[in-house]
């Protein structure tokens, strides 16, 4: 559906103050994209997944080593090819004025699709990790938006959960008790 397309053409139009664009893919580039564009960086998993986990079709995983990407910036938004912006914005939406990520949650997901969807049961099983460990309670779930991070303090969670991202990080395709990249803001608020 050329969603990529149109994210991009989004970005350049809205949110023109970013810096580099990483596209992530595994070897693939669309016949479209002008990799001239200095603003533009391919990055194929190759570049930053171990080659033991190769190849690697689970966003789960793939989304733990965003951090990895060479020369990513220290303050990153990450965002799927189907997200796109629909008025300018700046980069104070996605960082407070001292630098910290802001963090957009929702309403809790349902415990009625806990049963039939491994997505509401990894929620549920992020927000079980952080309430054994601190005793916090983050009933809200996250939102399929573009989010902000700091690669050191994804990079920190990922020590501090290093078994569970392990785990996930060498799962071929999703699975169930995967962890989710969310882990990091429910980290960062606690």
């Amino acid at each position: 559906n050329d969603e990529l397309k149109f994210s991009l053409r989004s970005l350049e139009k809205y949110a023109s103050w970013i810096n580099k664009i990483y596209i992530v893919t595994d070897n693939q580039i669309p016949k479209w994209l002008n990799t001239n564009n200095p603003k533009i960086k391919v990055v194929f998993h190759k570049d930053f997944i171990p080659n033991e986990n190769l190849p690697l079709f689970n966003s789960e995983a793939i989304e733990c080593y965003l951090p990895f990407i060479p020369k990513l910036s220290e303050h990153f938004i990450y965002g799927n090819d189907d997200m796109y912006f629909g008025r300018y914005i700046n980069k104070f939406f996605f960082f407070t004025f001292d630098k910290k990520p802001i963090i957009r949650l929702k309403h809790q997901v349902s415990p009625k699709y806990i049963l039939t969807s491994m997505y509401t049961r990894s929620i549920l099983n992020m927000q079980k990790i952080i309430k054994e460990e601190f005793g916090k309670e983050i009933p809200y779930a996250p939102h399929h938006n573009i989010d902000a991070y700091t690669k050191s303090l994804f990079i920190e969670c990922i020590n501090h959960y290093l078994r569970y991202f392990l785990k996930t990080m060498s799962h071929k395709f999703r699975t169930e008790g995967d962890i989710q990249r969310v882990i990091v803001a429910y980290y960062g608020l606690v």
